[in-house]
């Protein structure tokens, strides 16, 4: 971290103290994430380390999750300030659609979209498995409990027509993977950024093959949800001989509706002050822009960020 924090200090910082007018400033701000082995943690990190060089008297820190559900929930309830979680997810929340149906969650509010996660669906290359209509009768790790993986495993299975024939276990990317490797498993969904932690760390030991959702499979999945775009991870992904076809969900970090707007607007001034480092952090962070920060999102932005935003349109 001290490594961190000197490469972060040489970066042309716009130093601003964490406090909005008449208020003290937050001492701590929490940035939930997700599992360890997938993207989330590591951009979370990154963000908490500039948010650390660039804020005085304010400890921002990340923390490991389950994923997306799980973030929206703490987010709502207040234990938390910020959080990283898939576009689709946070529409659903806010909306109270599908698993929030009924109950909208009138607390989470967008800073900004990140870049794009692809739906990863991993199997082992020595093994049958060759399309998702093979996962027929199959044991499929469809993602934690409370995870925006196991929203889009589903989706894609059911509009594959096969929901309801696969063996279906919920479990992290790191328990996935290893049982994935050590047989007991068939196939296992993750929803990241590329490369992911996890998969590369597989196909290091082992052949595996992400399986292609292309096709007609891809159309319907994206006229039917229509968060979904059509992605290519290029070929020597993971050793792949080739190139395969999948489809993506953008990433967004949120946060509490209640954060004060100074508070926000100098937050995202320092994140954005800093993105050589954030694009250094992991391959996906080179995604993170400016430009692309308020494209396409799902869910309305904090009035701080959309004033920062707005500010630097101008």
């Amino acid at each position: 971290m001290a490594r961190v924090r000197s490469y972060l200090l040489v970066l042309p910082l716009v130093v601003l103290p964490l406090v909005a007018a008449g208020a003290e400033p937050f001492r701590t701000l929490t940035i939930a994430t997700g599992s360890t082995g997938g993207t989330y943690y590591p951009i979370g990190n990154a963000i908490a380390a500039i948010l650390n060089a660039g804020l005085e008297g304010t400890t921002a820190r990340a923390i490991p999750s389950r994923g997306s559900i799980e973030n929206l929930l703490w987010l709502e309830r207040g234990d938390v300030e910020l959080g990283i979680t898939q576009q689709d997810v946070a529409y659903y929340a806010f909306h109270g659609q599908e698993a929030f149906s009924g109950r909208p969650f009138g607390q989470v509010r967008a800073l900004a979209a990140l870049y794009p996660e692809f739906i990863q669906a991993v199997v082992r290359r020595d093994g049958p498995v060759k399309g998702i209509g093979d996962l027929k009768g199959r044991r499929v790790a469809l993602g934690a409990q409370g995870s925006g993986t196991a929203f889009n495993a589903r989706q894609i299975l059911q509009t594959a027509g096969v929901l309801h024939e696969v063996r279906a276990v919920e479990a992290p990317f790191e328990e996935a993977i290893t049982q994935l490797e050590q047989g007991n498993l068939d196939a296992a969904f993750l929803t990241a950024g590329v490369p992911t932690r996890v998969i590369q760390t597989l196909a290091d030991r082992v052949p595996i093959r992400i399986l292609p959702i292309d096709g007609p499979l891809r159309e319907q999945l994206m006229r039917r949800y229509p968060f979904f775009s059509a992605v290519t991870l290029p070929s020597g992904s993971y050793a792949a001989p080739g190139p395969v076809g999948t489809v993506a969900i953008t990433a967004l970090l949120v946060c509490q509706a209640s954060i004060p707007e100074e508070t926000v607007t100098q937050l995202l001034r320092i994140l954005f002050a800093n993105l050589p480092y954030l694009n250094r952090a992991h391959p996906r962070g080179a995604d993170i822009s400016l430009e692309g920060a308020t494209r396409g999102l799902a869910i309305p932005l904090h009035p701080g960020a959309a004033q920062f935003f707005a500010a630097r349109a101008r």
